[in-house]
């Protein structure tokens, strides 16, 4: 089943958001339409993670299920991270300048390599690369994984790489501490181009490449990253 984005959001979602957890019956009413029309959407929203069920007990009757919205769902509706974080990193840097800012970064940096390593341990360098792509894509990178390497179709945090580039050389230093080994960083001039699935490629003019034990790493340039591609080849 396709995932439910926020240009397609149900009507149901936002009923839920309004009104707080409610029974299929209420629901119905609200939206003018039948409860068994109401339960197949609600199940297909629990398939997505996207409502939970919690039983009731009334004083009378049978006890009645109350739908509620997941936090998955929730993300879906507007949110104002991005521009929230981005303003607390000028104000910090404005306060306390860019030695706070990296201070901060470097500490990102160590919580996210302590985790990815929980998830990858006792793991296979091609299991590694299937389980990081699962973190990643979970992260909002749209990772993919392939043999011997992922590619990352989108960057989420792209808003404040710009502003602050130091963001991705803590990329750099993550995949360093979680693969265990010293990349080689070099930057080149990119011409991005889209293939034919869709995928944003670059091309050798500005990109950043990344080579160790047969393993190529390349991204978008630092100011507008947007995919991070690692593959296996040799150079």
């Amino acid at each position: 089943m396709k995932p439910y984005t926020d240009a397609d959001r149900p009507a149901l979602l936002d009923l839920l958001k309004l009104h707080g957890p409610l029974n299929v019956p209420r629901l119905a009413r609200l939206r003018g339409v039948a409860p068994t029309a109401v339960r197949q959407q609600l199940a297909a929203l629990e398939r997505e993670g996207l409502v939970r069920r919690t039983e009731t007990r009334q004083r009378r009757g049978r006890p009645t299920h109350l739908f509620a919205l997941t936090e998955k769902a929730e993300a879906l509706f507007p949110q104002a991270y991005g521009p929230m974080a981005l303003a607390l990193l000028r104000e910090i840097r404005r306060l306390d300048g860019d030695a706070k800012i990296e201070a901060l970064l470097s500490r990102r940096t160590r919580d996210l390599a302590a985790r990815y390593r929980r998830r990858l341990a006792g793991m296979t360098v091609e299991e590694k690369f299937r389980e990081l792509a699962r973190i990643r894509d979970e992260e909002g990178y749209m990772a993919r994984s392939r043999p011997q390497g992922l590619t990352e179709h989108h960057c989420p945090i792209a808003a404040i790489a710009r502003e602050f580039p130091q963001v991705c050389q803590h990329e750099k230093r993550l995949f360093e501490a979680v693969l265990g080994r010293k990349l080689d960083w070099s930057e080149f001039e990119t011409s991005p181009r889209v293939g034919e699935n869709g995928t944003i490629t670059a091309t050798a003019t500005s990109h950043t490449r990344i080579t160790f034990q047969g393993l190529l790493v390349t991204s978008r340039t630092r100011r507008t990253p947007r995919f991070l591609r690692i593959w296996a080849a040799i150079l």
